[in-house]
């Protein structure tokens, strides 16, 4: 959530680029936990926490590169940095 209202202070011109790889990469994150803990065995469950870790390394990226081009307040990044790794953390097996 923290995301998308950070997100709506991006230039305009970057509303349908960069912002729009960032929502799908954070939603991507809860998405395949759930989508993974609804199937059959231990072994597809792994499968999707691995995807769903890999949407939060896409999205430390992502909020990286937004800071480093300007769109992103420093303060605003740190936050959100801080959330993803406490994400990694939980994904961590």
């Amino acid at each position: 959530m923290k995301t998308y209202l950070v997100l709506q202070a991006f230039p305009s011109y970057k509303q349908f680029n960069l912002t729009d790889q960032l929502r799908r990469a954070v939603v991507s994150i809860p998405t395949n936990i759930v989508e993974g803990c609804s199937k059959d065995t231990q072994k597809e469950l792994i499968r999707y926490l691995y995807i769903s870790s890999g949407s939060t390394h896409e999205v430390e990226y992502l909020l990286l590169l937004s800071k480093d081009l300007g769109y992103l307040k420093e303060i605003d990044y740190l936050q959100l940095q801080e959330d993803v790794v406490s994400i990694k953390k939980c994904l961590q097996f």
